[in-house]
């Protein structure tokens, strides 16, 4: 999968998106297959994004007021969420609450 961060601080992915994935794409995307079309983040839509990385099968950003967001697979619980459990859309680590990242 692919990650792209705008100027503005927006997430725009493309690629793998079979669930959980990686890439965090609505439902629709994965049963038409347009795997190759961008298309905005919606669990970041409210967040201005500094920083991006992705694995092969995880995904995290990092937001201008510090914090850490996580998706996709976590079958070794590496997204950081005290579990897992696989994320379809980025979600908050906690543990980092109170940490600058």
């Amino acid at each position: 999968h692919l990650l792209v961060l705008s100027d503005r601080g927006a997430v725009f992915a493309c690629g793998a998106c079979a669930p959980p994935g990686p890439v965090g794409l609505p439902a629709v995307v994965a049963s038409e297959r347009r795997r190759g079309e961008f298309y905005q983040l919606k669990g970041l839509r409210d967040q201005i994004v500094v920083g991006i990385a992705s694995g092969a099968a995880h995904s995290l950003a990092i937001t201008a007021s510090g914090h850490a967001y996580s998706w996709g697979g976590n079958m070794d619980g590496q997204l950081g969420h005290g579990d897992t459990l696989p994320r379809s859309e980025p979600v908050r680590i906690e543990a980092l609450d109170g940490v600058r990242v």
